[in-house]
């Protein structure tokens, strides 16, 4: 199965912005709204315009299954979690009033902040860059300088404010990120006499070296 592409997730990520201003602004129950985006970006045309533009490629299909997985668990995992993430949000938001942001500017660091402390194989600086692009896609470019400085505060006083490479990960794709697999074992040698009955025996089977007689002596 093809892994998608950062262009992709972002359109994913994108999709779940949209299912939490639907709730935020049209007051939409959160099914209603998840259908409703995915309704919007499950069109051919929509998905080839914003990924082109986003990463002059052309996207093999709207939202695949995993797409809408990641969109999904973003949507959910703001709405499941979203009295903590406000909190912390509110307490690092200086000279405004949280509740008073753009419902926009509120739910991308809303997104962000569930990555942050909620998906830890995403690296943080996938995250802010994420925010702060579709900050100023859907808002202004000044969003994109507040969604920064408020994130860069927020992953400080997070469990990846130290952040390293995970050494494994479970191979899931379904949050688009790179797989971590264990390194092949290393294979064993195993050496028999030239002649004997076990190098007939293993000769059929495997790539058995078969020590010569002068290895012998």
């Amino acid at each position: 199965m093809r892994s998608s592409s950062p262009a992709e997730r972002r359109y994913a990520r994108e999709c779940a912005l949209h299912a939490l201003y639907g709730v935020e602004i049209a007051k939409l129950r959160p099914h209603e709204a998840l259908q409703q985006a995915y309704a919007v970006f499950d069109q051919p045309e929509i998905a080839d315009e914003i990924i082109r533009k986003s990463a002059s490629e052309k996207a093999s299909a709207p939202l695949t299954a995993p797409l809408k997985h990641f969109a999904e668990t973003l949507f959910r995992g703001v709405e499941d979690n979203q009295e903590e993430i406000d909190q912390r949000l509110a307490a690092l938001v200086e000279g405004y009033d949280f509740d008073r942001l753009a419902a926009v500017d509120k739910n991308v660091l809303r997104i962000a902040a569930y990555e942050v402390f909620f998906e830890p194989e995403i690296p943080p600086a996938v995250t802010i860059n994420e925010a702060v692009e579709i900050a100023k896609k859907y808002s202004t470019a000044e969003s994109g300088r507040f969604v920064h400085g408020v994130l860069g505060r927020l992953i400080r006083e997070s469990p990846k404010a130290d952040w390293q490479k995970p050494a494994r990960k479970s191979a899931r794709r379904d949050l688009g990120e790179e797989v971590y697999r264990e390194p092949p074992p290393p294979v064993e040698e195993h050496v028999a006499e030239q002649g004997s009955g076990e190098a007939e025996q293993i000769s059929k089977i495997g790539p058995w070296r078969l020590r010569s007689p002068s290895e012998s002596e």
